[in-house]
């Protein structure tokens, strides 16, 4: 028998003649909408989205991960089915980076498929309700709270196997719905589920941890709404979670998972910035989601789910999220096990599940004459495409993005090309350096000289993350560029060979001849100056408009240079990164000496007189920036980036 849909009594009906034909159409050219908008942009800018393609492109080339390796470093460890999937989708288009986004595209369109069917568990009119109630959540969520879905894992923070796992999980929950629907509680639903949610921590280990609490919670609340059996049934949970939590221990995936969020990395939370938040948060949904067990519990005695078996099923799945991240909270604080990074990461569960169960809750305390006045509601089958609507447009259609996927696979494609052709290869290490490409350029050149060209993690490597330059210069071989973006490493005389797009190979030997840390009439500190590495101290990498302070102090030092005698002023074009419009101060000092102050708000030319005693001809010149406000953009709420930043430094100026 079909499905259907329930009665207010919890009578089973068929659906509608053509109803799940035209709600699957829709749904089908929605979740296609979706996945094309996903696929073909990245958000999330960050070093993740590297990391998950170096391991994709390992397995695409090699089929097999080592225990460990200099190039992988923890991503030889990670969960990989995921990873796995993605490296056939990519050998199919010959892309690692579509294989990757295919991948995580499917992973969003699947998890939001799950929660746009959820009103299919709600008989009549209640249906109707919940629809309404969810898409008025979203949106309120949009303008109002910001809280970070399910689906945002892709924005900024690029969690694609945590999304991935989320994926597995919304499955397991409406897998576990529909099964009681049609057989009614039984041990085994919950047992069974409990036993698969630890198969999926080869995809990542934090659904899979959710998936057994829900399934655990399921065998409870069944225990507990059975008084002559209660005992032996709560006997039944006891031993599932022993063996649970043993098949779970024995994991391949969890002591790697557990060594990995002991480091506390980057996890950017749009509203939720500290940990008294993300509690009170985590109270506040295992409030509702306790809401929905007791309401369900109730009512559940009868012999027929009816209308809370909706309630009963988010109620687990949230509460598990709840309780799981409350937990963990509790071990950081008391136990020393896990860090931050670990906890925020249950916040996208969180924050999707509270909004199905609040629409839940009003769906199901609907008084029976509004709610129970049709046995079949109208237009049923448009339900699950309007919440999938409303998640895309409300997620992630108008969030900003990093950079189109087109681009970063016409780079693959370039980076490829030239390393097959050998045009890189030598003695010294190769790299991919300064691609102008969207909001991606850093992260584009990292991926591509780690994944692509299988260098290893070094200070050089990150160096490409953090735009900053080589830390040992002299050991850099041949490096692919763009002819347009650097001026210094579009030399000429340095190039042997051009590519498509711009792009050329050259000898970075030749590029660090050019070079000099003796003071200059007109240092220039964009990416088309000469300053080199050893005359900066604490500033970010060459920009083509400058260098970002980074720090609360920076310094700029050069040699004597008999050219300069007479100089008596120095005139620093500066930039204030002020993203709370009060003003960035700084103070200037030459050879220690305090020689300005000013508080910008805007670009500005600032004049100094240089001390007296200063010779800059003979001795040099030191420039100290001391920047008291300097801020983060991670501190400030706007991305996950965790440089202090004070200014922009375009030039010095000796006159």
């Amino acid at each position: 028998m079909s499905p259907g849909t329930f009665t207010e009594s919890g009578t089973k009906l068929r659906a509608l003649p053509g109803e799940r034909l035209l709600a699957g159409v829709l749904l089908t050219l929605v979740a296609f909408v979706a996945f094309w908008g996903t696929t073909s942009a990245i958000y999330g800018a960050s070093a993740d989205f590297a990391h998950h393609y170096a391991l994709i492109q390992w397995i695409w080339t090699h089929w097999s991960v080592p225990d460990s390796s200099p190039v992988l470093a923890e991503m030889a460890i990670y969960p990989r089915y995921s990873h796995v999937f993605a490296a056939v989708i990519g050998g199919i288009f010959g892309s690692s980076v579509i294989g990757l986004q295919v991948a995580a595209g499917l992973s969003l369109v699947v998890a939001w498929g799950v929660a746009a069917l959820t009103p299919r568990l709600l008989p009549g009119m209640r249906s109707w309700v919940y629809t309404l109630a969810v898409i008025a959540l979203i949106a309120i969520n949009r303008y109002t709270l910001k809280l970070d879905l399910i689906g945002h894992e892709l924005v900024i923070n690029y969690f694609y196997s945590q999304l991935a796992g989320q994926a597995c999980f919304l499955l397991l929950v409406l897998a576990g719905a529909l099964c009681e629907r049609r057989w009614g509680r039984h041990v085994g639903i919950g047992a069974g589920l409990t036993l698969i949610a630890i198969l999926t921590a080869g995809v990542h280990l934090l659904p899979a941890i959710e998936g057994m609490g829900y399934g655990m919670l399921l065998l409870a609340t069944s225990a507990l709404m059975e008084p002559g059996k209660r005992i032996k049934r709560l006997a039944v949970v006891a031993v599932v979670g022993v063996i649970a939590a043993g098949l779970l221990l024995k994991h391949p995936a969890f002591a790697a998972m557990r060594a990995i969020s002991e480091n506390n990395g980057g996890a950017f939370l749009h509203s939720l910035s500290t940990m008294r938040e993300l509690v009170i948060f985590a109270v506040v949904c295992l409030t509702a989601s306790v809401a929905l067990i007791v309401m369900s519990m109730r009512a559940g005695r009868t012999a027929s789910p009816g209308k809370y078996l909706l309630a009963r099923h988010l109620g687990c799945a949230s509460a598990a999220i709840a309780l799981l991240c409350l937990m963990q909270m509790v071990l950081l604080l008391h136990g020393g096990g896990g860090s931050e990074y670990a906890c925020r990461k249950y916040a996208f569960g969180m924050a999707t599940f509270l909004i199905l169960d609040i629409a839940a809750l009003i769906a199901l305390l609907v008084p029976e004459r509004f709610a129970g006045s049709r046995s079949h509601a109208p237009l049923r089958w448009l339900q699950p495409s309007l919440i999938l609507w409303a998640l895309w447009i409300f997620t992630l259609a108008h969030t900003h993005k990093s950079a189109d996927t087109a681009d970063v696979v016409r780079m693959e494609s370039i980076t490829r090309l030239v390393n097959d052709s050998g045009a890189l290869e030598g003695p010294l290490p190769k790299y991919v350096a300064r691609i102008p490409i969207g909001e991606m350029g850093n992260i584009v050149t990292y991926m591509m000289s780690m994944g692509v060209l299988e260098q290893p993690r070094s200070p050089d490597l990150m160096a490409l993350l953090t735009n900053t330059e080589f830390q040992e210069p002299d050991k850099i071989g041949k490096v692919l560029t763009s002819t347009s973006a650097d001026a210094v490493l579009s030399s000429p005389e340095c190039s042997s060979g051009h590519y498509p797009g711009g792009l050329t190979v050259l000898d970075y030997a030749c590029v660090q001849r050019k070079f000099s840390d003796t003071c200059a009439a007109a240092a220039d500190f964009t990416s088309a100056g000469f300053v080199p590495g050893r005359s900066i101290k604490g500033f970010s990498g060459a920009e083509t408009d400058g260098r970002w302070t980074e720090g609360n102090s920076s310094a700029y030092a050069c040699k004597g240079n008999p050219e300069l005698a007479r100089v008596t002023t120095a005139t620093l074009t500066l930039e204030p990164f002020d993203p709370l419009h009060t003003g960035q101060t700084v103070d200037v000092l030459i050879n220690g000496s305090q020689a300005a102050h000013a508080v910008l708000h805007d670009r500005q030319a600032i004049d100094v007189t240089l001390p007296a005693g200063t010779d800059v001809a003979k001795d040099g010149m030191t420039v100290e920036l001391r920047l008291p406000d300097a801020i983060s953009p991670l501190k400030a709420g706007i991305n996950t980036d965790a440089r202090v930043l004070g200014v922009k430094l375009h030039s010095i100026t000796l006159h």
